[in-house]
């Protein structure tokens, strides 16, 4: 671990603790399903709520911002009442933290998504 290592976003908790689980994943299938969950929780929060728990809440407050700041100066999306009679259109925020070719964290990207299963 060198100095460079240690800086406050985290990023070299996250690659051990990736490279870990990865570890326990190839000591038995049963573990595999158990190590990959783990992993993909350490890398990106399912839910807005879980992001602002995060010590990268700033960084994820940004994401967020920016994407609907560009959705609305693109004026495809629009906050206002809805019209009786009308259905609502659920969305919802993807969260994906996005690595650099050297494994370290390059930004924080979030999407907003129409939830089409419902």
């Amino acid at each position: 671990m060198g100095k460079d290592d240690l800086d406050n976003s985290g990023a070299f908790l996250i690659r051990t603790l990736v490279k870990a689980y990865k570890t326990l994943a190839k000591k038995g299938p049963a573990m595999r399903t158990h190590a990959a969950r783990e992993i993909a929780l350490l890398r990106n929060p399912k839910t807005m709520a879980e992001a602002l728990r995060t010590p990268q809440r700033i960084e994820w407050i940004d994401a967020i911002n920016k994407e609907m700041t560009s959705l609305i100066d693109k004026e495809v999306y629009e906050i206002r009442k809805v019209p009786v009679g009308r259905k609502l259109i659920s969305t919802k925020l993807v969260l994906k933290i996005k690595l650099a070719s050297d494994s370290s964290i390059d930004r924080y990207k979030a999407r907003c998504v129409i939830v089409g299963y419902r």
